[in-house]
C-alpha cells in the first residue's frame, strides 16, 4: 500500500544479499504486493521459502524486542501452507537478520503500530518478540 519505487528498489537489494547469504545464492522472485510476503525463494532441492522484509532505521541492537503486526504475522502462517518455509527478515541499518516463522520463542501479543501516518489501521494488534531470536546473516 505505501511501497515506493525506492522501497521497493531497497527490497530487492536485501533480497540479493539474503538470497546469497542465506539460501546459497537460490533465486528470489517478487511476489505481488498484495500476496502477504515479498519474495519467493526455490531452493536447488525444490523447496520454497516466502520471505518478508522490512527496513528499520534504527541499529540492531537498539531495542531489544521487535514488532511486527499480527495480521502480517497470521498471513504469513497461512502462506506458509502453500509452502515449505516462511521467513520474516529485518535490515536494520547496521545488520541484516532473518527468523523463520513460526516463531519457536515465546511472544506478546500487544497493541502497538505506527502513528506518524495519521492511518487509524496502522493502530492494531503486534507480536513482540526478543530480538535475539533473529540470525544475523550481513553486518555493515
Amino acid at each position: 500500500m505505501y511501497e515506493r519505487p525506492e522501497d521497493l528498489a531497497r527490497e530487492k537489494a536485501v533480497m540479493d544479499i539474503i538470497a546469497a547469504e542465506y539460501f546459497d545464492g537460490a533465486p528470489a522472485e517478487k511476489m505481488d504486493q498484495h500476496s502477504g510476503a515479498d519474495f519467493l525463494v526455490t531452493e536447488r532441492n525444490g523447496a520454497e521459502s516466502i520471505v518478508e522484509i522490512k527496513t528499520r532505521t534504527a541499529k540492531v541492537g537498539q531495542y531489544k524486542t521487535y514488532i511486527i503486526a499480527r495480521q502480517k504475522y497470521d498471513k504469513m502462517l497461512k502462506l506458509q501452507n502453500r509452502y515449505d518455509y516462511a521467513f520474516l527478515a529485518i535490515r536494520w541499518t547496521d545488520a541484516i537478520g532473518i527468523v523463520q516463522l513460526p516463531l519457536l520463542c515465546e511472544y506478546k501479543v500487544i497493541q502497538g503500530g505506527r502513528r506518524d501516518r495519521n492511518d487509524k489501521a496502522d493502530i492494531e494488534e503486534m507480536i513482540e518478540f526478543p530480538i535475539s531470536e533473529f540470525e544475523i546473516i550481513s553486518e555493515f
